[in-house]
Order: structure tokens, then C-alpha cells, then sequence
């Protein structure tokens, strides 16, 4: 397990010195998930039903170790969240965001342009900022490279808000420059 999460010597040795064994109180923490797994499939809530299987994950690591070998073992469990597209719903403020910087970068130069909500009208025709140029992408994969980073190099909790502080700056920062 801990070869696919990708972990380092540093975080296997954690691990190790971890004294694990199976926990009766793992029942609930993978009942809890999967009783909300299923209701969120009984009402067809498929971002719930993928988070609660992440909570199952959870739960089986306390079922199978116990609750010190489950928390070791909570960032690598953590970065499945990136699989989850939990952060699709900020689409459109990140475009909305990319055409205000787009609209303002074009007031510095010479080019006639007119802005009007996504769309760039210029002489030659128009540009239009479309979903697929949000940035989305690029802010879950520097967001996922930064808590993985954080995680193999067991950084404390501080530095593992300003590493994804400094991910989501330099990640919108790359999309706009594109």
C-alpha cells in the first residue's frame, strides 16, 4: 500500500514505528462511510457517493492498522480528494477571473479591444474566454504536486498552507500568462 501511495523512506519509516493493529472501532468508521455512500447513491448524488468512498478508504486503514497507523496514513489517503472533481464548480469564477486579467493586460497595450463579460472584441474578430481556459486543470494539479511535496517531505501544517498558497498563485499566474 504505502509503495502505491508513493510514500518515502521518511514516511514508511513513520509507519513502521506506528504500532499497528486492527481497531473494533474501524466497523464504524467504515459503516459511517458507506451508510452515506449509499443514501448519496439512493439520491443519485454522485460527488457525495465518491467523497464517501474516500471516508471508506478511511475507514478500512482504521479497521485493518488502527487510529495512529490511519492518521500516518492520512496524506497520502488525503490526495484521492484530487480525484474527486470537487473543485469543478469554480469554473466559472475562474473565468470570469482569467477575462478581467485578460481585459486588463489588453488596456496596457496599443490593440483596440472591447471586453464584454467573456468575449475580447478586437478589429480582426473576437476572442472568447471559454470554460476549457479557466485554469482549472492547472490549479488541481499544483494543488495535488504541492500536497504531495508536502506529504513525502512530512512538512508541518503551516508550511503545508504556504506551499498551497504559493501553488494556487503560481498556477493562476501560469494559466493567464498562457
Amino acid at each position: 500500500f504505502l509503495v502505491i501511495c508513493g510514500w518515502s523512506w521518511s514516511c514508511r519509516a513513520r509507519f513502521e514505528a506506528v504500532a499497528t493493529a486492527p481497531s473494533m472501532l474501524g466497523v464504524v468508521a467504515v459503516a459511517l462511510p458507506v451508510a452515506g455512500w449509499l443514501l448519496a447513491s439512493l439520491g443519485d448524488i454522485e460527488l457525495l457517493e465518491q467523497l464517501a468512498l474516500i471516508g471508506v478508504f478511511g475507514g478500512l486503514a482504521v479497521l485493518m492498522a488502527g487510529w495512529r497507523a490511519a492518521m500516518v496514513l492520512l496524506p497520502p489517503l488525503s490526495m484521492l480528494i484530487f480525484c474527486v472533481p470537487i473543485l469543478d464548480e469554480l469554473n466559472q469564477q475562474l473565468v470570469d477571473m482569467s477575462a478581467l486579467v485578460v481585459g486588463n493586460a489588453l488596456e496596457l497595450t496599443p490593440i483596440t479591444s472591447f471586453m464584454i463579460g467573456n468575449t475580447v472584441l478586437l478589429p480582426s474578430g473576437s476572442l472568447v474566454i471559454a470554460g476549457g481556459c479557466s485554469g482549472l486543470r492547472y490549479l488541481v494539479i499544483g494543488l495535488a504536486i504541492a500536497n504531495l511535496a508536502s506529504s513525502m517531505n512530512a512538512l508541518t501544517w503551516r508550511s503545508q498552507l504556504i506551499a498551497n498558497a504559493l501553488a494556487i498563485v503560481l498556477m493562476l499566474a501560469v494559466n493567464w500568462f498562457r
